[in-house]
């Protein structure tokens, strides 16, 4: 009995285990309506052919007694109806001629060309990517994005161009690459291209063919059978283009101001056209806008990266390994991947377990994620120069550090000129070399290479074999930018200096490099202060700056960047006497915030190594221009606003650890009180909270409880009225000269007057409302971050409980939830919005496994105590279900060696979660609920959270996720890691993820925080609305922002409905948790259909609705996402 049971339970956990979404259908061949019938016809005219030309070569030497088809045919023939006969022969001989022709070219000639080109395609998809490179190897990470990509081209009704946009060294060519394997497993024709040809026009259809054309050139007698075969693929609809680097497109001169249009118009043809069409760019404002489904390129999972790296072997320290991926970032550039993959496999990457460590390995003690990649470049760098890697060049050592320092100062000249194509001449000017660009660079050249016999030129030539740059006649070009960086990192000690002018001048690299930077520079400044060259302490004896005092490189690197940040934050006016561009300076002046954002990440991460750190100075600078940040795309500002934080928050751990400075982690709390976007308020959140003791004694005043904000606008000062009634009493002599004043007035002034004096009314009664909410907006801010903050604070804290502790400050907010609206304590309950945060933070806390550092065992048992006893106080149903995942998570066994107990604990998940909703009320519970405990069961018995489960819904439903489908899991320290997006969830967790979300976006519209509490209200019933159990009609997700006064929640809800929620919020506005993805909407259509799920396509809530309905609402929702995506 009990074995069969086993069985049975082992039997649901393999199924429960497949892929949600893993599988890529055979690519579709456009098919006309008579596309079958015509083929059809073709063969068998074929057939009839050959069966006639058989028949007659053996009735020939035959007797005429003999009977055949051909015999049968002369005989018919013989006589009067000879002329029929030949009629009817010299119609029907030439169709079936051709139709043998068409199936020799089918078979032969079409066949052969396209098998060789995927052979090619599918076994060496790297020769055919132009842009790969020399250092790629296999692709891990990128399985769930690729069938996302590939799924969504496959339908035509749908199909749009792709832009996958991604930072530098993401990943991008990677991407390319499994792109183009995964379509010829497929059956489809991937046409990978190098927009860097394209020069001067941009035609996605012409530059395939002339590419597709060059591929096949060995496999064609002619160009005119190239183009058949062009034709025909292109007629079936195999054809893929793969553009890899459209930043780089449209370069040459006079193109400038034309660049964005004429990319607007080829994506726009490719469109129209029915063209499948993925383009990789790098992140800027202009991709905004256009005709296409913009997908950001997300990080690798440390999973895939330490996949990648791994041997397998024996004995390898896996553990280290596994802290190296994680400390040094490496899953977020790839081309640090296949460094360390490399120095892997070489044994320099671990120090050997007995005996001395080699010389050359990599250094890991300590160290920030900037320190260690610079470590793992110079390793890797070290060892090509020793002949380790490249060991086939004709090259000693001595000679490849010469031409490593002259690709350097190549390097270095490029990131001044934000390029990665450097010409020859832009560093020392062969003609005079005295006329150089960048004097200080060729100085510090000629000090490092000294007498060597390699010159420029030839070093170009020798680093092109290396693999490090690709030559290009007076110019070379480095394919990849972190290389470009690290290189160039390596000679910027010739320019920071203590002679660096204030403005910039002619002949210096600084200032004038920073005025317009890219983001190579800026690694590449980061890098440079964890040089030994760059490097320095105050106490130490060095250099002495123009006015006498003691001079450091990392201060005055981040003295630049912080100059930089403050000039890029402001439009200088020229003229300051013009008042229209005093008027029009604060508007130019917001498209270059997101790159001051990006100078301020650089100035904190090197102000995190000085020992003489200005992290509150520089925190108190961005606080204070914090509300007025703005930029032409919204998407590129909260970009930069997570990078900062990110930043920020390695900065502050970097400088407690070197107990330099107490961290700013008060500045960085109020950053998160002015910041409107939810994810970069959670990422602040998630920061400090991490922060254990020093961030506890830096926030502790603020965390002893919620400040309740009131069911009404926030109140102006007690004596307002008098002070308005004041006002509104004018002075005898100033109301006296008024009048005289007016009645001198023509008619067409004072319209003219009035008019000006309402406009300034109706601007002043704006700026008061923006005021009033903008005061509610920032403690509900405060209030949602303080209950993220607490339960996180408690496990990463060392203290003890007591009063003071945020063990003491948790248990007074559980306390607040569920207080009965009659009892007389009912004032100080919490509003939902806050119980969902604390919800939240106990989530985010419950997400940390037992490996990690702020999970103390105790820690551990008091939150899910304090969770288990929240979710008894609590009847709304998100807080339920939040709680709900937080007790799974804490109840899943951790370690290798955990089973699956046959009795007691564990051994009944089902019963476990049922035990946790009990209600002693006995209210029936929400559907939401309900679905949630299921999965928490399989979770439960599956022991794969990331499949049933989510931390975050906007985050997962934002992301596709990255995940490596082979080799051993890899024990993270948290149980689901922010690299998992919806991709990884099983069916009924992207459904149930899917509403949830619906229901949450169509609560929380609303400027105004009280309108959005008063929302959930009406969500806090054990039901759901009838537009997402019955009709999905009234959500109507395509209305705009031009309809907002026709969309307020409750004006189109059916008759029956009580939520007043309907219709959705209109597209493009801001106020809603998150925007769905269009790839996201298109999966749940791809749910829906009864080919995916032949048996119970539909949730249990949506039984009622009607398939067809659902489908429709999907792909309204994908059509929407293609025109917006905005998060709050």
């Amino acid at each position: 009995m009990l074995d069969g049971l086993g069985v049975r339970r082992a039997l649901h956990r393999r199924r429960l285990m497949r892929q949600g979404y893993d599988r890529t259908r055979i690519w579709r061949v456009r098919k006309s309506g008579g596309y079958v019938a015509l083929l059809v016809l073709t063969f068998l005219g074929a057939l009839l052919l050959l069966f006639l030309v058989v028949t007659a070569v053996i009735t020939l030497p035959q007797e005429k007694s003999f009977q055949s088809p051909v015999r049968w045919v002369d005989q018919q023939c013989q006589g009067d109806d000879g002329f029929s006969c030949t009629v009817l022969q010299s119609l029907f001989m030439p169709f079936l001629t051709l139709a043998l022709a068409t199936v020799a070219y089918l078979f032969f000639r079409f066949s052969h060309v396209r098998r060789a080109y995927l052979r090619k395609a599918r076994l060496d998809p790297h020769e055919l990517v132009e842009t790969a490179g020399g250092i790629f190897g296999r692709v891990v990470g990128r399985d769930q994005l690729c069938s996302v990509l590939m799924e969504d081209l496959r339908d035509r009704r749908f199909r749009r161009t792709h832009v996958v946009v991604g930072g530098i060294g993401t990943g991008k060519t990677a991407l390319v690459v499994l792109l183009t394997q995964r379509l010829a497993e497929r059956g489809a024709v991937p046409v990978p291209l190098r927009l860097r040809a394209a020069e001067q026009d941009l035609d996605f259809r012409e530059l395939a063919f002339k590419r597709f054309c060059r591929e096949v050139q060995g496999q064609i007698r002619s160009a005119a059978e190239a183009e058949k075969v062009w034709r025909r693929l292109c007629q079936q609809g195999r054809i893929v283009v793969l553009a890899d680097g459209l930043e780089e497109a449209l370069t040459a001169e006079g193109l400038t101001e034309e660049r964005d249009t004429i990319i607007r118009l080829a994506i726009r043809r490719a469109n129209e056209e029915g063209l499948p069409l993925i383009i990789t760019s790098r992140p800027h404002d202009s991709l905004r806008g256009m005709e296409a489904s913009l997908t950001e390129l997300e990080p690798l999972s440390e999973e895939a990266a330490l996949t990648y790296i791994s041997s397998g072997g024996a004995g390898e320290d896996r553990q280290r390994l596994d802290w190296i991926v994680e400390r040094a970032g490496i899953a977020e550039a790839p081309t640090y991947l296949e460094i360390a993959a490399e120095l892997h496999e070489q044994g320099l990457l671990e120090r050997a377990l007995a005996g001395s460590a080699d010389e050359e390995a990599v250094e890991t003690r300590g160290g920030d994620r900037a320190s260690l990649r610079f470590h793992l470049f110079e390793t890797w760098l070290s060892a090509l120069i020793s002949g380790r890697f490249r060991p086939d060049l004709p090259l000693s050592a001595e000679d490849r550090r010469s031409t490593v320092h002259y690709l350097s100062a190549l390097a270095c000249v490029g990131l001044a000129l934000d390029t990665s194509e450097v010409r020859f001449a832009d560093v020392v000017d062969e003609q005079d070399p005295a006329r150089s660009r960048f004097p200080e660079i060729v100085r510090e050249l000629a000090r490092r290479v000294g007498d060597s016999g390699i010159d420029l030129r030839l070093a170009a030539h020798w680093g092109a074999r290396m693999e490090l740059v690709e030559l290009g006649g007076d110019r070379v070009r480095f394919q990849h930018s972190v290389i470009q960086a690290q290189l160039g990192a390596r000679f910027l000690n010739a320019v920071i200096h203590p002679d660096v002018p204030a403005q910039p001048t002619e002949g210096r690299y600084f200032p004038a490099a920073l005025q317009s930077p890219g983001r190579e520079l800026l690694i590449a400044m980061v890098l440079h202060s964890r040089l030994p060259d760059g490097a320095c302490v105050h106490e130490e004896p060095g250099a002495t700056g123009p006015d006498g005092t003691r001079w450091c490189p990392v201060s005055a690197a981040r003295d630049l960047l912080m100059e930089a940040a403050c000039q890029a934050q402001t439009v200088r006016n020229t003229c300051p006497d013009n008042n229209d561009k005093q008027e029009t300076r604060p508007l130019f002046g917001r498209t270059l915030h997101s790159k001051a954002l990006e100078l301020y990440a650089a100035a904190l991460e090197i102000d995190s190594v000085d020992a003489q750190p200005e992290q509150h100075l520089i925190a108190m600078r961005l606080c204070t221009a914090w509300p007025d940040l703005r930029a032409r795309d919204p998407h590129t500002l909260r970009t930069a606003k997570a990078l900062l934080v990110s930043r920020f928050g390695e900065a502050m751990r970097s400088v407690a650890q070197r107990q330099t400075l107490r961290p700013a982690y008060l500045e960085l709390f109020e950053i998160a009180r002015l910041e409107p976007s939810y994810p970069v308020r959670l990422a602040i959140a998630q920061e400090i909270g991490a922060g254990g003791d020093l961030a506890f004694a830096a926030l502790q005043p603020r965390l002893r409880g919620p400040q309740v904000v009131e069911g009404q606008r926030v109140e102006r000062e007690p004596d307002w009225r008098e002070k308005l009634w004041g006002g509104q009493q004018p002075e005898l002599v100033g109301e006296r000269e008024t009048r005289q004043r007016r009645r001198g007035e023509g008619q067409v002034a004072r319209l003219k007057r009035e008019l000006k004096e309402r406009e300034e009314q109706r601007r002043q009664e704006r700026r008061r409302e923006r005021e009033d909410r903008e005061a509610e907006e920032r403690q509900w801010r405060d209030n949602t971050l303080c209950a993220w903050l607490i339960p996180l604070l408690v496990g990463s804290v060392t203290t003890h409980r007591h009063q003071d502790t945020p063990y003491a400050f948790l248990e007074s907010w559980v306390r607040r939830v569920g207080i009965p609206e009659d009892s007389p304590d009912a004032h100080a309950g919490l509003d939902l919005n806050v119980e969902v945060a604390l919800a939240q933070g106990f989530k985010y806390a419950a997400n940390r496994r037992h490996r990690h550092p702020h999970a103390r065992p105790e820690a551990r048992e008091y939150l899910s105590e304090q969770a288990w006893d929240m979710l008894k106080r609590t009847r709304f149903w998100f807080t339920r279900l939040t709680l709900l995942h937080a007790l799974t998570l804490w109840d899943l066994p951790d370690g290798a060696t955990a089973g699956f107990p046959s009795r007691g604990h564990g051994s009944d998940p089902a019963q476990q979660v049922r035990q946790w909703l009990a209600r002693p009320d006995g209210e029936p519970e929400h559907p939401f609920v309900t679905a949630a405990g299921k999965l928490c069961a399989w979770a439960l018995e599956t022991r794969q959270p990331e499949r049933f489960l989510w931390i975050d819904e906007s985050g997962v439903a934002a992301h596709v996720g990255s995940q490596t489908s082979r080799g051993e899991a890899r024990k993270h320290n948290l149980w689901i890691p922010p690299s998992t997006g919806w991709s990884a969830l099983h069916p009924s967790a992207q459904q149930l993820l899917a509403d949830v979300l619906l229901l949450l976006n169509l609560a929380e519209r609303g400027d105004w925080p009280t309108d959005r509490i008063r929302r959930l209200q009406h969500t806090a019933r054990p039901d759901l609305p009838p537009c997402l159990t019955l009709d999905r009609t009234p959500l109507d997700p395509g209305r705009t922002a031009v309809r907002t006064a026709s969309s307020q929640a409750g004006s189109n809800c059916r008759d029956d409905c009580a939520f007043e929620l309907c219709p959705y919020p209109p597209r493009g506005l801001d106020g809603q948790r998150v925007e769905l993805g269009e790839a996201f909407c298109r999966a749940q259509s791809t749910l829906l259909s009864r080919s995916r799920s032949p048996l119970s396509p539909k949730a249990s809530w949506q039984r009622r609705t009607h398939l067809g309905e659902l489908r429709r609402f999907w792909e309204a929702m994908g059509h929407r996402a293609q025109h917006n995506s905005r998060t709050r």
